[in-house]
């Protein structure tokens, strides 16, 4: 997993606040106009500003990401798509993978682990929660083997293929990794007041620029 331990003010916010920032940025990065939406994707690089750590893990998905940026411009192409339009689509992805980064960069198994009593009790969110938490451990893995695959093998499609299977050997010890983690009585972690206030700020932002042009 990437380690947040470089990325300070943001791997101290609540987790259900940035789950709630990235839905918001890909319900609004997908329902807004054009230039709406590049607004909004220039606030979200800005409010990175703090961890260029952040900019550096987007850069390098996405020159891992290059067959696939390749493929999809040749699919536009066939299905004569006009370059335009491939470009929007794009920065769509481009903005989506920005906020994955973000969130799995900041966050830890600590943060995603349900804290109160009552959610501890309620078998359904925690299972929500392990479900979250082991995709998020496993994504890097998978990131991995596709660096490895990619060495061997040109064509994209091959090479999804063979990360998926070499990561598929890797899930029985991601979830023993996550179990372990949910079962470890830690400390409860503080609510950090000034980086969860810089994440509602921005939210507030989304939602009034979403209000006034919607």
């Amino acid at each position: 997993m990437f380690n947040s331990e470089y990325l300070g003010l943001y791997s101290k916010q609540n987790f259900i606040l940035k789950c709630f920032f990235i839905l918001s940025g890909i319900l609004f990065s997908l329902t807004l106009n054009l230039r709406e939406f590049y607004f909004i994707f220039l606030l979200t690089l800005i409010y990175f500003i703090f961890s260029p750590k952040i900019y550096l893990l987007w850069l390098k998905t996405i020159l891992k990401l290059i067959p696939f940026f390749i493929s999809l411009f040749v699919f536009g192409f066939i299905l004569n798509l006009s370059y335009p339009k491939q470009i929007i689509l794009s920065s769509r992805i481009l903005y989506i993978l920005l906020l994955s980064i973000y969130l799995i960069s900041t966050t830890s198994l600590e943060n995603i682990k349900p804290k109160s009593k009552h959610i501890k009790n309620n078998q359904i969110i925690t299972e929500i929660f392990f479900f979250i938490a082991a995709t998020i451990s496993f994504i890097p893995i998978f990131l991995q083997q596709y660096k490895i695959a990619s060495v061997k093998e040109k064509n994209f499609f091959n090479i999804i293929s063979e990360a998926v299977i070499l990561s598929k050997n890797k899930i029985s010890e991601v979830e023993k990794e996550t179990v372990d983690k949910f079962n470890k009585n830690g400390c409860i972690s503080s609510f950090w007041i000034l980086p969860n206030i810089y994440l509602i700020f921005i939210l507030i932002i989304f939602i009034l620029i979403f209000i006034l042009f919607m």
